[in-house]
């Protein structure tokens, strides 16, 4: 009994230190289980915060992308404005690079130079050009200098532009140099004046023409004859149309028919080149409805032959081409139904009809015929007047004598 007593003792005290230790590791596992709650309800809290944090940041991500996308569209009807600018430009707007690259080629410039932009854009600005200019564009381009004066950029000058069909025409150019994306870029502001130049040219020539009608009747006022007035008017008429030969024949009357004789009333703007000419010329007579100078004295109208080659009643037409002549202007001098004068007008090449001229020369030939009737009418008075005197003169003496 005292063993087994002892035992129990033993035991209950084993039990003791038993539940004493399970006691303790349940104090320790609470304990532990509570630093993990706290590290996990740390953990939780952090987690929530960098979850409050991508929300925020996906909040931003949205917004920034929304700007983007309104950016994007304000670019987008940016652009279009500005291509809807050029395009509507009435000028040619054409941008290259550094290298001459065609980069934009507004409306304007398709109709102007016939290419299509698909066809203009990546290619070489020298298609547009004659090739007297292309060959130094390239050169010009390599070696600018922005920081040189220079005679193209951010000037205004006139030259010449070619279309596709290689036809060339008056252009005015202005070049201004921009940067885009850090590279030079051209933009070149082109105009076709062709209509301009046209009207600039028929001014000058209605101003000539005008200055030769009001010469003329000074001319018939102040020459020393009829055929110092012929040979004025002449060189005058050739200088304003900007033919390089003339000459006047003069009606002779005193045969049974009318001969028109050369004379030696000649325009010449090169005398070795047109000296077979007027030699030939000057050998040569007409009767009325023979040749140029027949012909118009028949009419009594100016005559305009384009080709003398092809005109079969233009006599000197076989020897015309090695003469150097092609195409002839004639033009009568009419006074009361009667011709006084032809004058002969020709130019090197083959000349279409050209209205305006023939309207001048009627009006030179109205001009002339005056000229001639004045000095006639001057004539007869200074002859009538001569006559007047020496009836006077002659009555004089003869009651100086009587008396």
């Amino acid at each position: 009994i005292g063993d087994l007593a002892e035992n129990f003792e033993q035991m209950r005290v084993e039990l003791k230190d038993t539940f004493e230790e399970v006691e303790r590791k349940n104090e320790e596992l609470e304990q532990r289980v509570k630093e993990r709650t706290a590290d996990l309800d740390e953990a939780l809290a952090a987690q929530e915060s960098q979850n409050q944090a991508l929300e925020e940041n996906n909040t931003e991500l949205q917004r920034i992308q929304e700007e983007l996308v309104a950016s994007g569209e304000k670019i987008r009807e940016s652009e279009l404005r500005v291509t809807t600018i050029i395009d509507a430009s009435p000028d040619a707007v054409v941008t290259i690079d550094r290298h001459g690259v065609i980069q934009t080629f507004n409306k304007s410039a398709e109709s102007i130079f016939g290419y299509g932009a698909d066809y203009a854009i990546g290619r070489n600005v020298k298609i547009l050009m004659p090739k007297s200019i292309a060959l130094e564009h390239d050169l010009y381009l390599e070696k600018f200098d922005p920081a040189r004066p220079s005679s193209i950029v951010d000037r205004t000058r006139e030259l010449e532009g070619c279309r596709q069909d290689g036809s060339l025409f008056p252009l005015e150019l202005k070049v201004a140099r921009v940067k885009v994306a850090g590279e030079d870029t051209y933009i070149g502001l082109l105009r076709d004046i062709s209509e301009r130049k046209q009207r600039e040219i028929r001014e000058r020539q209605e101003a000539r023409e005008q200055r030769l009608l009001d010469s003329v009747g000074a001319i018939g006022a102040s020459a020393s004859s009829f055929e110092d007035a012929l040979q004025q008017v002449l060189n005058l008429f050739c200088e304003t149309i900007d033919w390089p030969v003339g000459h006047v024949y003069l009606a002779n009357h005193d045969h049974e028919g009318t001969i028109l004789q050369p004379t030696n009333i000649w325009y010449l703007d090169d005398a070795g080149r047109y000296n077979d000419f007027r030699e030939l010329t000057e050998v040569t007579e007409f009767s009325i409805g023979e040749g140029l100078p027949g012909r118009v004295a028949a009419s009594g109208q100016p005559l305009w032959i384009p080709d003398l080659l092809a005109d079969a009643n233009f006599t000197r037409n076989k020897l015309a081409e090695r003469l150097g002549v092609r195409s002839g202007l004639g033009l009568p001098v009419v006074v009361r139904d009667r011709i006084i004068a032809v004058m002969e007008l020709y130019v090197d090449r083959e000349a279409q009809v050209d209205e305006s001229n023939l309207q001048l020369a009627r009006n030179v030939s109205d001009q002339l015929a005056r000229v001639y009737e004045r000095r006639e009418v001057a004539e007869e008075l200074k002859r009538a007047k001569e006559a007047a005197d020496n009836a006077n003169q002659a009555k004089g003496d003869f009651l100086a004598n009587m008396s």
